[in-house]
């Protein structure tokens, strides 16, 4: 099978493939990946997974390009503005958009290239991301440079318009039209891609995602409470938010930090005035192996995500698979995963004092109502984001020739 990422199995970056790799590893002969990006360092893989290279973006002879596909982009083109949801984002535009779709075809001619090696074996085409990988693959079947069904996995910023500056993205439409089967990570992801495009209703599917059981998270050993948040740092995910809280619990908390990110020195100096009960812990970016050696050994009370844009956080599903609570808000797929079994759920604008009050209310409960509760935290995932489970329904249905 071929798997198209952004930048796996290089750098840190999309880490939940380290386990759905193993499971497709095992289904299949071999395993080709191509990451878009190339940089950092390479992680380890089993032995049947190769890695392979294709250079999206680079620059072209845009007359050969035309003297090759001219009839074919315009008729593209117009079948896009025939479909589209957003005309006005054409109206006035056209060459810039012509000029992207040329660039989108010289990226499948390339994409087709690749894939002519592989032209007379049994090859399943699995894109991770709803992204330019996408559209290259479908554009290359739509013109006859490939063969066989394209399937694209669909989290949050790649399906959701509202997560994209510009809110709508460049010829969707047209890839719907094209693609076989749209695989999305949450049941809000689905329900958003219907609701746009009734007519390609079958299309749709859901498929979760999901981690690995590495046991029970270890019981309390310590009078400080432990709250623990695992996410880049930037906007989106108002970590201030989270220091707001904690310092209205009237807790003694300890907060640890996994992830890097912009906002990295705002963030500390927000938290450079919290009251010395609350102590601050920032690990930096580190390889997911390490926030997970850190599940397993330290005893840790909450997790908290309060992101205002999301799909379904594998981090959450990290957490609750150790029984550990969380804390979400009541946005795109998240509460799929932040429920009462498994933690508290904010509204999008967070009243802090009211969330400060649920945390409080729960960690000042008794050990045994709190060991309680763990056991259904996990118990949840156990049902919904157990990895073993999910992927090998995955594969089964999604997968298989």
């Amino acid at each position: 099978m071929l798997l198209f990422t952004s930048s796996f199995p290089y750098g840190v970056g999309e880490q939940f493939i380290e386990t759905e790799i193993k499971f497709l590893a095992n289904a299949f002969d071999e395993v080709h990946v191509y990451p878009l990006a190339t940089d950092g360092a390479r992680r380890s893989l089993p032995d049947n997974v190769f890695v392979k290279t294709v250079k999206l973006y680079g620059s072209y002879s845009r007359l050969k390009l035309w003297a090759r596909r001219g009839y074919s982009i315009i008729r593209l083109y117009r079948r896009q503005l025939k479909l589209t949801q957003h005309p006005e984002k054409y109206k006035g535009n056209h060459w810039a958009q012509i000029n992207f779709l040329s660039h989108r075809i010289s990226d499948a001619e390339k994409v087709a290239s690749a894939l002519a090696a592989y032209k007379n074996d049994s090859v399943v085409i699995y894109s991770y991301w709803f992204n330019v990988w996408t559209m290259a693959l479908l554009l290359a079947k739509k013109l006859g440079l490939i063969s066989g069904p394209v399937l694209t996995r669909a989290h949050g910023g790649d399906l959701d318009e509202n997560q994209k500056k510009q809110k709508y993205f460049p010829f969707r439409s047209l890839e719907i039209e094209i693609c076989d089967k749209v695989v999305s990570v949450s049941e809000f992801g689905k329900k958003l891609l219907e609701s746009k495009y009734p007519n390609h209703f079958a299309k749709f599917q859901v498929s979760r995602l999901g981690v690995n059981d590495c046991g029970m998270n270890p019981p309390v050993n310590d009078i400080r409470y432990k709250v623990v948040t695992c996410s880049f740092v930037y906007g989106l995910k108002r970590l201030h938010l989270v220091a707001d809280i904690l310092e209205r619990t009237g807790l003694n908390i300890e907060w640890v930090h996994f992830g890097e990110g912009e906002l990295m020195e705002q963030l500390k100096q927000r938290c450079a005035v919290l009251p010395e009960r609350i102590r601050t812990d920032f690990r930096g970016l580190v390889a997911n192996s390490e926030v997970i050696q850190y599940y397993s050994t330290e005893h840790v009370d909450l997790f908290m995500n309060v992101s205002e844009l999301e799909g379904i956080p594998v981090s959450i599903m990290e957490a609750i698979s150790f029984g550990i609570p969380v804390t979400g808000c009541r946005i795109c797929g998240v509460p799929e995963i932040v429920t009462e079994q498994t933690g508290f759920l904010f509204e999008k604008e967070i009243d802090i004092e009211s969330a400060a009050n649920r945390i409080k209310t729960y960690l000042t409960s008794s050990e045994e109502s709190r060991a309680e509760f763990r056991k259904g935290v996990r118990e949840f995932w156990h049902h919904n984001f157990n990895a073993e489970v999910n992927y090998t329904r995955f594969i089964e249905a999604h997968l298989n020739k």
